[in-house]
């Protein structure tokens, strides 16, 4: 891509994203090849100097023989992807209704293709969710989150959606704080229920921390 003197000046090359959303792994991700499976290390890159975005992905053989070193494998990008931090904070917005989201982590952002992502979600050692997404953050999928089983919830954010209004309560719209439920809780939706659970959540804090609003 150029000289050494171009490389040692940053003008040229590729590094590890310089932000906290891997701060635990920001390379070499172990996965497996979707053809035979066979393991790799992928490390996603960006341009060296101030760019934050993914422009290309490295790949490794995790098992090489012979005396030399093991072919890498440059993968350039198309569209660039955004950066791992601002995948997390769309997560962060899309799904911040999910009950006890507080204190629910995002640990890392690990490519699983030209164009696709995946990352985990949980408190401590607890996986509880999986979330995955474009690079880009475009599309209908831009992000989606599944369950630590695998099955999906949504995708995208529930704000301004059947009715809900699009502040961070996502109640009814033109009801502040979301409408009154009934007093048959079997009848709620899974999102109605989580919803449900989050406002029972805040008020106990709000009240714990005597915040509370009074009319």
């Amino acid at each position: 891509m150029g000289s050494f003197a171009d490389w040692f000046f940053g003008r040229v090359g590729w590094q590890v994203p310089d932000d906290q959303a891997n701060a635990g792994n920001d390379s070499e991700f172990t996965l497996a090849t979707v053809a035979d499976r066979r393991p790799v290390y992928v490390t996603p890159m960006t341009g060296r100097g101030s760019a934050t975005a993914i422009s290309v992905v490295s790949v490794v053989p995790a098992r090489h023989s012979g005396l030399g070193l093991a072919p890498v494998t440059v993968h350039r990008l198309d569209p660039v992807w955004v950066s791992p931090g601002a995948i997390v904070d769309r997560i962060k917005a899309d799904y911040q209704d999910i009950p006890n989201w507080v204190n629910i982590n995002v640990y890392e952002v690990v490519p699983t293709g030209g164009d696709g992502w995946a990352a985990t979600l949980g408190t401590g050692q607890n996986i509880l969710y999986r979330a995955s997404g474009t690079g880009d953050l475009s599309g209908e999928r831009a992000t989606c989150l599944q369950r630590a089983d695998g099955s999906e919830i949504r995708c995208g954010s529930a704000a301004d959606r059947d009715g809900r209004g699009p502040g961070g309560a996502y109640g009814d719209a033109g009801a502040p704080g979301g409408g009154a439920p009934s007093g048959d809780l079997g009848g709620l939706t899974d999102a109605e229920l989580a919803d449900l659970h989050r406002r029972v959540a805040d008020e106990v804090a709000c009240r714990l921390a005597a915040t509370c609003p009074r009319n």
